[in-house]
């Protein structure tokens, strides 16, 4: 279920069904209005300059190929748009693939 408070109230306080949002104030509603997630500050994150940087370190290490100039525009961004979707992926990838790496290494038992 979507979070009622966060679309008609901007998590600036909590909806009622009467079609108003009280603000919010610790000594009536304990909670937060949005309280926040990995997901909520995953979504905050500027994923433009993530990709961009991505796409240059694709670039630096070889993996991909500056598009050529001579393509129309129209076609050029397409093939950056692409490369830099690709490259997004790759590097989410290999974050999630450390981080499993990492957990396995500490959930190993110590060896006598």
């Amino acid at each position: 279920m979507a979070n009622i408070n966060k679309e008609m109230c901007e998590c600036m306080g909590f909806y009622d069904p009467s079609g108003s949002c009280t603000p919010y104030d610790p000594a009536i509603h304990p909670e937060e209005p949005c309280p926040s997630n990995f997901w909520s500050n995953v979504g905050s994150w500027n994923w433009g300059a993530i990709s961009d940087t991505a796409l240059q370190w694709g670039y630096a290490f070889g993996f991909l190929q500056p598009p050529s100039q001579n393509l129309e525009t129209q076609m050029y961004m397409m093939e950056l748009e692409r490369q830099r979707r690709q490259t997004t992926m790759l590097m989410v990838g290999l974050g999630v693939l450390m981080l499993i790496v990492i957990l396995i290494v500490l959930r190993r038992p110590a060896r006598k």
